[in-house]
């Protein structure tokens, strides 16, 4: 038996082949770059294992395989990470946009059974019995003047004629404050109010939050009748629109 040249006249130890360890961790890192959790993580536990079990057994081979097993899922991670941090921002948004979409087509339904009840659409929002509850991102508009709620303290006090309520900075210090002048014209060329002759008439109702952080608004609208939008697209009455999208696509 030929002496190992490390340790002169101890005999070399003899091979105990690849460690299953070390081979289950590659297998698992391979896996792990399509799917890095949970199989990246088992891949760097096994590869750990295999390591340890290696060490202790200086006959038993697959310490490279069990480190590429362990290095694999960690070099992709980067690059998941660069796709999933967008992407979950853009899920934070869409789940901000549906406190807007809910309050608009709240106000829809008082609208019409206000209407239903005295044959007009009232722009105030005591008068229909329409108010979304505090914590609230977006400003709401039934009206482009008048009164709108100023909900920057724990009781904000209402007058008379409320047209809108303004974003509850209050319960969110880090919004800030939109009154209608930052709003735009909304599909169909309207802005909000009743418009027309009643009973011949028709409402528009408009909301507008900065969901982002950046200097554009996120702006939706509800109109009682159908409308077009700029690009063409036909939008039913009562259905929620996003005239200015503050979501990257």
């Amino acid at each position: 038996m030929t002496p190992n040249p490390q340790y002169p006249g101890q005999p070399a130890p003899a091979s105990q082949g690849t460690s299953g360890l070390a081979i289950a961790a590659l297998i698992c890192g391979i896996i792990g770059v399509c799917a890095p959790c949970p199989f990246g993580l088992i891949s760097i536990g096994l590869g750990i294992g295999a390591l340890v079990k290696i060490s202790n057994n200086p006959g038993l081979g697959g310490k490279v395989l069990a480190i590429v097993g362990m290095i694999l899922p960690v070099v992709v991670l980067p690059v998941y990470a660069a796709i999933a941090i967008p992407n979950f921002i853009k899920f934070q948004a869409r789940a901000k946009q549906a406190e807007c979409k809910s309050n608009l087509k709240s106000a829809y339904t008082a609208e019409r059974s206000f209407q239903a009840e005295k044959n007009a659409y009232s722009t105030n929002a005591n008068e229909i019995g329409f108010g979304p509850e505090r914590g609230n991102r977006y400003a709401y508009f039934l009206f482009d003047v008048g009164q709108v709620q100023d909900r920057s303290t724990a009781r904000p006090e209402d007058g008379p004629g409320v047209t809108g309520f303004g974003v509850d900075t209050f319960k969110h210090p880090q919004e800030r404050p939109i009154s209608y002048g930052d709003v735009p014209e909304v599909a169909g060329g309207q802005r909000a109010g009743v418009h027309g002759q009643c009973p011949e008439c028709s409402f528009v109702v408009v909301c507008a939050g900065n969901i982002d952080k950046d200097a554009t608004l996120d702006v939706w609208s509800i109109s009682s009748e159908d409308r077009t939008s700029p690009k063409g697209e036909h939008i039913p009455g009562g259905i929620p629109f996003n005239d200015v999208s503050d979501v990257n696509e």
